[in-house]
């Protein structure tokens, strides 16, 4: 399904409301992640890698990350900083009299240029005398100066930072409906519905009960693959009679595994046949 951005609906606000404040904008910002919430919405993690330049052992994280895979640095991984006192640099195995640590000759298989597999990534060597953390939506290093590759997964966002939603007619107007219930309900004078937001929330209901329906109903490829599923719960017509019938030649008997069977007594008949 394709996907657009927010703003789309926060536009549409703008225009139907002609609200002057521009305070509501951050508020929308805020209350369309609750809606979609509500909706269901399935967030899609997307791999993802970014440079990132530090300045003062501090690095702006991107937008949209959710989970941080790696940190590279110069051909090393860098390992999750644990201490509570500030980063800074870290002991090594060899020290020298100073009060400056010294770090050891390692080699790493880090290719040069960008990685696409995370697993050459993490399988990386470390790097003996720096480590990262994360704090307050930033990334901070023990060196104080340079450049790391950060490892990520995110969800889809636009030029501006903002989450993309369906491009879903009942979606976006749950959204639009959701959106003006809660200016009503924030203290907004709504020019057709005045203070009164029992409307606005209808009609969210119902577009919202349309778009669930319609965005979480299965596509055929999904109802195939469930379908080929059941069908082994389902015994083959000739299931009963083939059961006991393999397609593969059965191995002879050897002497001494055949099974012991009991000999019975036969009793000779006037015909001349006998019977058990």
């Amino acid at each position: 399904m394709q996907t657009t951005s927010i703003d789309n609906i926060i536009s549409k606000v703008i225009r139907d409301t002609r609200i002057p404040d521009s305070s509501y904008i951050s508020d929308m910002h805020e209350w369309i992640p609750e809606a979609m919430g509500l909706l269901r919405t399935n967030v899609e993690l997307v791999p993802a890698y970014k440079s990132v330049k530090i300045s003062y052992h501090v690095g702006e994280l991107p937008c949209g990350l959710l989970d941080l895979e790696a940190v590279e640095y110069c051909g090393f991984r860098l390992r999750y900083y644990t201490g509570v006192r500030a980063p800074q640099k870290l002991p090594t195995s060899e020290t020298t009299v100073s009060e400056n640590w010294t770090t050891e000759a390692t080699t790493t298989d880090m290719p040069s240029g960008p990685v696409l597999d995370l697993k050459v990534v993490q399988a990386a060597a470390l790097d003996p005398s720096n480590a990262y953390r994360i704090y307050l939506g930033h990334i901070q290093t023990t060196f104080a100066d340079g450049e790391v590759t950060l490892y990520y997964k995110h969800y889809l966002t636009d030029d501006r930072g903002l989450p993309l939603i369906p491009d879903h007619g009942d979606y976006k107007e749950a959204l639009y409906w959701w959106v003006r219930a809660k200016m009503i309900q924030s203290g907004w004078d709504d020019p057709v519905y005045g203070h009164d937001d029992r409307i606005s929330m209808e009609r969210f209901e119902k577009y919202a009960a349309r778009a669930i329906s319609d965005i979480t109903y299965p596509s055929v490829d999904q109802k195939e693959a469930a379908l080929v599923g059941s069908l082994h719960f389902v015994p083959p017509v000739d299931y009963y009679d083939s059961f006991f019938h393999t397609q593969l030649p059965e191995p002879p008997y050897m002497e001494g595994s055949q099974p012991n069977f009991v000999k019975l007594n036969t009793v000779t008949l006037n015909n001349g046949e006998t019977s058990a």
